[in-house]
């Protein structure tokens, strides 16, 4: 698969394309008290999400970390950082170029979508992914000090094609959970073509709840993003209707930590009238979605409690 593979399928203009662009474009990312008690710093890293066709970066001369990427992406020097380009992703103030590292999303979102356009004989999404399940983690880390996170060369392209490959990460259990679930422990390993048959087989995709954010498990304090402000919570709810909408997704599961969401504890259906969310009183979906469950997060599967969280997700697919 090429990035321009992944172009052609999901166009400018498309559903998909515009929802990535207006969570690349999130001015609130850059601002801490969007997400409560700004424990983090004041720099977007929103920078995954690519709402424009073949608009990966002019590839950096040296490796870039997360804080040096959000710098770029802010066109705001930062001391301490080595950043001095003028405009990284954005161009200059006050326009926002709807550009990032993914193909669209964030890897492992966008696995999930390219399998089933992979498998279609005619790749379209509305179609291909017509009464889906999707799984959405909440999975909200901030990159920390942007230790681990090192983008070289055509990053969103290649994570993809690892995920879709079976080159997982030891240290990622989320991943290794979720496809021991889905295609049978140890099965999937590096068998892109049993990843992708299975998972256009069992129609499922996947959504990043708080898509600014991707790739660890804190989610509280200074390692991550507060569960207290309903701003972020709000406008994230949002970007996930409009994702189930896109997709014609009939299915939803919520596999997210309890801290998190305050959504009642899993696993457990839900009312389609209204579904509680914490503070923010009661949240619904596009008319498409016929059934929403709520898990725990796939990080914690099989272990005490959530020991039987797989069989109830085989249940529902």
């Amino acid at each position: 698969m090429k990035r321009q593979d992944f172009d052609q399928w999901v166009p400018n203009g498309s559903p998909l394309r515009a929802l990535a662009s207006k969570i690349s474009t999130l001015p609130a990312a850059a601002d801490p008290t969007f997400f409560g008690r700004g424990s983090f710093h004041d720099w977007p890293y929103n920078f995954l999400a690519n709402g424009q066709e073949s608009s990966q970066w002019c590839h950096p001369p040296a490796p870039f970390s997360a804080p040096g990427l959000a710098a770029w992406k802010a066109a705001t020097p930062r001391v301490g950082l080595g950043i001095h380009e003028e405009h990284g992703f954005d161009g200059p103030p006050p326009l926002f170029l709807p550009r990032g590292l993914s193909l669209l999303f964030d890897p492992l979102v966008d696995s999930f979508l390219a399998a089933h356009l992979l498998s279609a004989q005619n790749p379209d999404i509305g179609s291909a992914a017509a009464g889906c399940t999707v799984i959405v983690l909440s999975d909200y880390y901030q990159f920390g000090n942007g230790s681990g996170f090192v983008v070289t060369g055509d990053w969103g392209l290649d994570e993809t094609c690892a995920v879709l490959g079976g080159n997982i990460a030891g240290g990622d259990r989320t991943t290794r959970n979720l496809f021991d679930c889905l295609f049978g422990r140890g099965r999937w390993n590096r068998n892109e073509e049993e990843i992708v048959n299975g998972i256009a087989a069992q129609k499922v995709l996947l959504w990043n709840f708080l898509p600014m954010f991707r790739g660890g498990t804190s989610a509280t304090a200074s390692n991550g993003v507060t569960p207290a402000s309903r701003h972020w919570v709000k406008t994230c709810w949002n970007f996930l209707a409009e994702f189930v909408d896109a997709v014609q997704a009939a299915n939803v599961v919520l596999a997210c930590s309890q801290d998190h969401l305050r959504i009642r504890r899993a696993p457990v259906a839900l009312s389609l009238a209204g579904i509680a969310v914490g503070k923010l009183g009661t949240m619904t979906l596009p008319d498409c979605v016929r059934n929403v469950w709520r898990l725990n997060h796939p990080y914690s599967w099989g272990v005490g409690k959530c020991s039987n969280e797989c069989a109830f997700l085989q249940s529902i697919i």
